[in-house]
């Protein structure tokens, strides 16, 4: 008896906190969504970078070896 009391506590809280996270997600869903895009710019272009010195370094070392 104990334990169905607690498991429908625990089911209505998890209920209450998924609910409110729903809400939180569709208000503030413009913030959320250009917070993750900033995100994956930044990262995209860190990766444009290191792509470009690790060409660099390729070429320099073909370069260097081709003389």
């Amino acid at each position: 008896m104990l334990k169905n009391v607690m498991d429908g506590e625990v089911e209505k809280r998890w209920r209450s906190h998924s609910t409110m996270m729903i809400k939180y997600l569709l208000i503030h869903k413009n913030s959320v969504m250009s917070r993750y895009k900033n995100r994956t710019q930044i990262l995209r272009e860190d990766i444009m970078k290191e792509s470009v010195i690790y060409q660099d370094i390729l070429e320099q070392g073909n370069k260097e070896n081709n003389v």
